[in-house]
């Protein structure tokens, strides 16, 4: 009988990873190093804004706040527009030059990431003195994340569509290939209180919340190359790599409804900050965000190759069906099949992705309203600096510029520029009002899809609802 030796080969139709790729970054419902521009650079809702700049909080109201369904959903890459995007996923037939069109616009390090924060009640209440003076303010919320992240390459991507022929004799390094992803239920606590220091007021907040998460996706740290023998015909795998997942059990149900509820993991998270006013026009603020990690002890799975691997081919008849009937030939492209992975079922952490913020601000065109002080100009700076790519964190640091419009503390209008991070480059406005005790905004970040899709890396949306005195 003749026998045939095939080799392993990567290439897989490029469509269904790309589809596989964007449809995982972009799971509707939910960094990042994302600019949430409609709350970080609006007066009306400070207390969403210290979620992660503690030290904002109780800035936007006299006594107490209460906050209603405030939501934040985002989508983003820095590599892909929107435009790419939809030709991709609107094209019935994909051909070579488009896939080698798509594959080129992909960076070194591509990252890819969508999430959603939503806030169903949060409640803000503010401690006076005697002499009415602020003493602290604390509040208190339950809420919901979605995050999720994805990074690779473009010799990843090359290597999956065109395999590792195009790769012979040369050592190419696949880099860190990440998969993330965390729902959880969240239950914070947070305090801020000024202190004055002569002509100066510190504001000091600090956010500490309790964290159960419905399960996750967590890839590890790690490195991957591969190098093809032009003369043994092998690949060579060197690889440093450990993914982790926790999937939750599915038999709880509400109103006779199965749903994935139960809790797998549960952890703290942390938020810190100070807001220093220099004067009455010129502010600045210092927070660390999402200091913390969750620890998944329930459904855990582990997988983890490390060290070199050397695959030869695997020998089968072609045609020949397996002891369940199917043909051998259709398994040997997976990569599963043929190299030996340590497979575990132990507890891991997983990190939340720490941020550093900076914000200045500044105000101009003092006016008073009925006995109110405010200020009609509101310029904005905001820098943030992940220090790994993951979750709403990323190594690339985001700049973003804002300008609000306050008319008479009843109508805030504004606008936000921001570079970097998950994306390239976005614009996008906010709007705010004030009636009576009732308050409404709704915003974006990142709209220049409805302007120019072929500019655009993404999109986002935020509303926020509360009732204040």
């Amino acid at each position: 009988m003749r026998h045939k030796r095939l080799y392993l080969s990567a290439s897989q139709r490029f469509g269904f990873l790309l589809a596989v790729l964007l449809g995982f970054s972009m799971v509707p419902g939910p960094v990042t190093a994302q600019v949430n521009s409609g709350i970080n650079y609006n007066q009306h809702f400070t207390t969403v804004a210290a979620n992660n700049q503690p030290a904002l909080l109780g800035k936007s109201f006299d006594n107490w706040e209460v906050g209603i369904a405030n939501t934040y959903a985002w989508f983003s890459n820095n590599s892909l527009s929107v435009k790419e995007i939809n030709d991709v996923a609107n094209t019935d037939v994909l051909t070579e030059s488009d896939v080698e069109r798509t594959i080129r616009q992909f960076e070194t390090e591509s990252l890819f990431s969508a999430g959603a924060v939503i806030t169903p009640l949060q409640a803000g209440v503010k401690i006076h003195d005697d002499q009415d003076k602020e003493l602290f303010t604390f509040s208190v919320a339950a809420g919901a994340e979605v995050l999720s992240n994805v990074q690779l390459n473009r010799t990843f991507v090359s290597l999956a569509w065109n395999g590792n022929r195009q790769y012979r004799d040369q050592n190419i390094r696949l880099g860190e290939i990440k998969v993330n992803a965390l729902p959880m239920r969240t239950y914070s606590l947070g305090v801020a209180a000024p202190f004055e220091l002569g002509d100066v007021v510190l504001r000091a907040g600090l956010r500490f919340s309790y964290l159960e998460g419905i399960g996750s996706a967590y890839t590890e740290d790690g490195d991957l190359s591969l190098y093809t023998n032009p003369n043994a015909r092998s690949l060579e795998l060197e690889s440093n790599v450990k993914a982790n997942v926790s999937i939750p059990d599915t038999d709880a149900e509400v109103s006779d409804v199965p749903v994935d509820i139960s809790r797998t993991g549960n952890g703290i998270g942390v938020d810190a900050g100070v807001n220093i006013r220099v004067d009455e026009q010129i502010s600045f603020g210092l927070s660390v965000a999402d200091l913390g990690s969750v620890t998944f002890t329930e459904e855990t799975e582990n997988y983890s190759r490390t060290g070199p691997y050397e695959f030869t081919g695997v020998d089968l008849a072609v045609g020949r069906p397996d002891e369940d009937g199917e043909d051998l030939a259709l398994k040997a492209d997976s990569l599963g099949d043929v190299i030996d992975y340590e497979e575990t079922e132990e507890n891991y952490t997983m990190p939340l992705g720490a941020r550093g913020i900076f914000q200045t601000h500044l105000r101009v065109g003092k006016d008073i309203h009925k006995r109110d002080t405010f200020y009609q100009h509101h310029i904005y700076l905001h820098y943030q600096q992940g220090f790994q790519n993951h979750l709403r964190a990323t190594e690339r640091s985001v700049i973003s510029f804002g300008y609000t419009y306050n008319l008479n503390n009843d109508l805030n209008a504004g606008g936000s520029v921001t570079f970097g991070g998950y994306t390239q480059a976005a614009v996008g406005p906010y709007l705010s009002t004030r009636l009576g005790p009732f308050k409404l905004g709704l915003g974006s970040n990142n709209m220049l899809a409805l302007i120019d899709e072929g500019a655009a890396n993404g999109g986002d949306v935020s509303f926020n609802m509360a009732l204040a005195f």
